[in-house]
């Protein structure tokens, strides 16, 4: 029934009506493809913000990992001059 209303309408508009509807229609096609485009840009964008994070998280990660051993040895070393300072103090 809607159909037959909307043709109905449609012959009974006149040149300038039909004009506006079809500059509307132009103008609505135009703002659907802007907004592809931004959501596209905004996805790639998320994307590469993930990257960039994962990225500084692994290297950080990776740092630890490959300066793990110094890092122990550096604290072994501190818990045996403590010790040593705790028994030169206690003579």
């Amino acid at each position: 029934m809607s159909g037959v209303v909307n043709s109905s309408i449609i012959i009974f508009m006149d040149t300038d009506e039909r004009q506006l509807i079809k500059t509307t229609l132009e103008i609505a096609k135009e703002n659907n493809q802007l907004l592809k485009k931004l959501l596209r840009k905004e996805r790639w964008a998320q994307a590469m913000r993930i990257l960039y994070w994962l990225i500084i998280l692994g290297s950080i990660l990776a740092t630890y990992y490959y300066l793990q051993p110094y890092i122990e040895s550096a604290v072994g070393i501190y818990g045996n001059v403590d010790e040593t300072l705790k028994i030169l103090d206690g003579l």
